[in-house]
This record gives structure tokens, C-alpha cells and sequence, in this order.
């Protein structure tokens, strides 16, 4: 039997890609929002799939 706590939201999401960036642009980040990017990536906060666009807000 699992014990393991169930996520936040009911499910993990990741969003790490496999596409070859080779070809994106980039910019330059702080590194508190670095890592918000990369906490997104592996799922950590989960269920968020994204920051909020002005749509949202």
C-alpha cells in the first residue's frame, strides 16, 4: 500500500520538453525566477502548468 502524500490539485504535472532548443532564443532571468521556471519544469508546483499571463490576472 502507498503512503506516498498525493499532490496538491490531484495530479503531477511535467513540463520538461524534449525538443531540441537549439533553434529557440533566450533571455536573460533572475535567478529566483530561474527557479520558479524550474520548479514548473519538474512539477513541483503542481497542478501549475505556467505562470499567469495578463489574461489571467
Amino acid at each position: 500500500m502507498s503512503e506516498s502524500i498525493k499532490p496538491h490539485g490531484g495530479k503531477l504535472v511535467n513540463r520538461i520538453t524534449k525538443a531540441d532548443p537549439s533553434g529557440l532564443f533566450s533571455i536573460t532571468i533572475t535567478e529566483d525566477l530561474a527557479n520558479d521556471v524550474e520548479n514548473i519544469a519538474d512539477g513541483i508546483f503542481s497542478p501549475l502548468e505556467g505562470f499567469l499571463g495578463k489574461k489571467r490576472l
